[in-house]
C-alpha cells in the first residue's frame, strides 16, 4: 500500500512538472545597473543622455516592467554609442518580444530614419544571451560604421547600437559591449 501511494505521488509530481514546464530564473536587477557604463567604452567617453521606463513606449514593447536608456559620446569623435537594457516580468514575454521581430525592426527603422541613405545587413552575432541579433553596416558618404546588436538573456532584453569610426563601432567592439553587460545580467 505504502508502495502504491508513494507510486502515485511520484507521478503525481512528474505531471505537475510537465504541466508546469520548467521554470527559469527571472532577472530582478534594475535595468540601469546591467547597462552599459562610459567606462566601458574607453576613457574618453561620458553619458551624454539617460532615460527610463518612461523613454519605452515610442519602441512599442507592451511587456516591459523597466528600462534604461543611455546614449554616450566623446569629445571631437563623430559617432556615438548607445545601450538600452529592458526586463520583462516573466522570461516567456522576452521571448515572445523577440519573436515578434519588432524589437529589432523598431530599432533599425529608428536609425534608418536618422541616417537615410545606410544599407543595413544581417551579421553573425557574438555568442552573447540565450538569442541574439546583429546588424551593421556603414555609410560610404560619411565614413561612419553602424552596428546594432540585439540580445535577450533570460528576462532581459538588451540593444546596443554603435555609430562612428572602427576603433568603436565594429564587430569586435559590439562583442565587447555586449559582454561587458552580460556580465552584470544576474
Amino acid at each position: 500500500m505504502k508502495r502504491l501511494i508513494l507510486s502515485l505521488i511520484v507521478v503525481g509530481l512528474l505531471l505537475a512538472t510537465i504541466a508546469c514546464g520548467s521554470k527559469e530564473p527571472v532577472i530582478e536587477t534594475p535595468a540601469a545597473e546591467m547597462n552599459l557604463s562610459a567606462a566601458d567604452i574607453g576613457p574618453a567617453w561620458s553619458l551624454l543622455e539617460e532615460g527610463g521606463t518612461e523613454d519605452a513606449p515610442e519602441l512599442n514593447l507592451p511587456h516591459v516592467q523597466d528600462a534604461n536608456m543611455r546614449m554616450f559620446g566623446a569629445e571631437g569623435v563623430t559617432g556615438m554609442v548607445m545601450g538600452y537594457v529592458f526586463t520583462t516580468k516573466t522570461v516567456a514575454s522576452a521571448e515572445q518580444e523577440m519573436a515578434t521581430g519588432d524589437v529589432v525592426s523598431n530599432f533599425t527603422e529608428g536609425f534608418q530614419k536618422q541616417m537615410p541613405g545606410m544599407a543595413l545587413e544581417t551579421m553573425q552575432p557574438p555568442d552573447v544571451g540565450d538569442e541574439a541579433v546583429m546588424v551593421g553596416g556603414s555609410h560610404d558618404e560619411l565614413g561612419l560604421n553602424v552596428y546594432m546588436l540585439t540580445f535577450r538573456k533570460a528576462n532581459v532584453i538588451v540593444m546596443l547600437a554603435a555609430v562612428g569610426p572602427e576603433e568603436f563601432a565594429s564587430e569586435g567592439a559590439m562583442a565587447g559591449y555586449a559582454q561587458k553587460v552580460e556580465a552584470r545580467i544576474h
